[in-house]
């Protein structure tokens, strides 16, 4: 005769979830939210890109933010917690991801952005990003891609094709000169001709934002195997973006020089710092999500940048609107409801499992 009290610790998996949202939903609304702030700094890094700051000094600018906000937590918490204190081997790994993520990655970033826009390359990168995550995460995190993960994926390739498309169309119908906006193309790109960041062709565009998009990715895979060995989320935050802070310094002033301190604004400051919080807040939120998270529903879910930033390239840039651009988005949300479907089920198969 079975125990009634083993009866009653044994809930139903269902009954569970029903009382509240599974863990992996909570890390996809976190993953979201990294996305919104992820794109709320990428509107600042553009403006940047379209003036006279020097890329190596805005991207140093930006993540020295979260190294001096998050260090000194990091620095009492190894202090007080010993337990806390993380192994070599992983901080050896996040110095050489970090050192791709800032110098590679971000420059490669940045010269993209002044020369296709918002809309012409957060696409390619997110792009680069869901395949680099689907593959690696795979080959060395054991996380098996569904069908459905690949229809979410197939759905943002093909969204990321449509805006990328429409971009082009919309830089081809600018007028050559119309008034204060003459300054920068619909596709993002200015048009001064002794800008700091050069502009290089469309080819060489979509190239840079692959290969930003691989180095984003590689560090996507590495913050969820931190995650699943519970390194402490400021060590990989301070880590990683204190990579830009010392790798950074001796390239600007081996560079342009000391003298690039001194001729950026008060304003480029400005950017540079709303920049360097809202990136802290998708590097906070993106590193909540992977808890729970596998590193492709991740991407997937941050993905929606795609979406996020052609509409502000619409809207706060002077991007051109096209009907692709509705198209991409539509798609773009599709996709995302489709991976947050595939989180339910899988999380469901484990659980019977």
């Amino acid at each position: 005769m079975t125990d009634p009290a083993e009866v009653k610790s044994d809930p139903d998996p269902a009954s569970s979830d029903r009382r509240g949202l599974s863990p992996s939903l909570v890390g996809l609304i976190y993953c979201m939210l990294a996305s919104f702030a992820y794109s709320t700094s990428n509107v600042f890094m553009t403006m940047l890109a379209r003036s006279d700051v020097d890329p190596r000094l805005a991207i140093w600018g930006r993540e020295t933010v979260t190294a001096l906000v998050v260090g000194p937590y990091l620095l009492w918490l190894l202090v007080r917690d010993r337990e806390t204190r993380p192994g070599l081997g992983i901080v050896l790994v996040l110095i050489l991801v970090g050192l791709t993520t800032q110098v590679i990655g971000n420059i490669s970033l940045m010269t993209a952005l002044a020369s296709l826009g918002m809309a012409g390359t957060i696409p390619t990168v997110i792009s680069a990003i869901l395949i680099t995550t689907a593959v690696l995460g795979f080959v060395f995190l054991g996380e098996r891609v569904t069908w459905k993960g690949l229809c979410a994926i197939a759905l943002l390739c093909a969204a990321i094709t449509v805006l990328g498309y429409g971009s082009t169309l919309g830089e081809a119908s600018t007028p050559a000169s119309t008034g204060p906006s003459a300054a920068v193309g619909s596709g993002g790109v200015a048009i001064d001709p002794t800008p700091v960041i050069k502009r290089v062709p469309i080819r060489a565009g979509i190239m840079l934002s692959c290969v930003a998009g691989t180095a984003f990715g590689l560090l996507t895979i590495t913050v969820r195997g931190a995650m699943r060995r519970k390194a402490p989320k400021a060590l990989v935050m301070v880590v990683i973006t204190a990579m830009a802070t010392i790798g950074l310094l001796p390239i600007i002033l081996m560079g342009p020089g000391p003298k690039v301190f001194t001729t950026a604004t008060g304003m480029d400051w400005w950017l540079m710092a709303l920049g360097g919080v809202t990136n802290l807040f998708g590097f906070f939120f993106l590193n909540k999500g992977l808890e729970t998270t596998s590193a492709v529903h991740a991407s997937v879910t941050t993905s929606s940048q795609t979406a996020i930033a052609a509409v502000a390239g619409l809207f706060l840039l002077g991007e051109q609107f096209t009907i692709w651009l509705v198209i991409g988005v539509v798609m773009t949300i599709a996709g995302v409801v489709v991976i947050g479907e595939d989180e339910e089920e899988l999380e469901a198969s484990d659980d019977l499992s």
